[in-house]
């Protein structure tokens, strides 16, 4: 009798992995830099974006905050989506038992 295949967890985690690694390097997401006179959006990393928060927050109020990173946001869940529905499909992908 044959042992019933099996999915491969780590195949979803390092699928996951591997697209999120990628989207948060690209110069995709924008940064928000205040001078006296604007606010100027810079496409960068997700890195420099996420750095860019704090000093953001002590520029401008709340809502304005939330105005400028909603796309941003909304980047982030789109990217965690596709690298779950990747790991998924990588991951229930099953290993042929040999003959």
């Amino acid at each position: 009798m044959t042992k019933p295949s099996q999915g491969r967890p780590w195949g979803f985690a390092l699928a996951a992995l591997l697209v999120f690694a990628l989207a948060s390097v690209l110069p995709i997401w924008t940064a928000w830099r205040f001078t006296a006179r604007e606010g100027l959006g810079e496409l960068g990393p997700f890195w420099a974006m996420l750095a860019s928060i704090p000093g953001t927050a002590g520029e401008v109020g709340t809502d304005v905050l939330l105005t400028l990173y909603a796309p941003e946001a909304i980047k982030l869940l789109a990217v965690l989506g596709v690298a779950f529905w990747l790991g998924w499909l990588v991951g229930r992908r099953r290993r042929t038992a040999p003959s």
